[in-house]
């Protein structure tokens, strides 16, 4: 399911940006994508050695995206809502 988020900066908060960065639009862009970066090796960190000792997984995908779906679609997938909620 994508997600479109929008901020809208104050003028103050956007002037503080442009005084450090040529371009807040693309600072942005490009911490989202070292997060969604940083979180993905860390789910595959997590997980590739879980599946690696699952005797049913036949298979592990290379594709970063495939991994993921993989994952996401086991039993014992939660995410950090619901590993919060569960107190780990």
């Amino acid at each position: 399911m994508p997600l479109t988020y929008t901020r809208i900066f104050t003028d103050a908060e956007l002037n503080a940006l442009h005084n450090d960065l040529t371009s807040p639009a693309d600072w942005v862009d490009q911490a989202i994508v070292g997060k969604v970066n940083n979180c993905s090796k860390r789910m595959e960190r997590e997980w590739i050695p879980k599946l690696q000792a699952d005797s049913e997984v036949a298979s592990i995908p290379a594709d970063r995206d495939a991994l993921i779906t993989l994952v996401l679609a086991r039993s014992d997938y939660q995410n950090r809502a619901a590993r919060d909620a569960a107190g780990e």
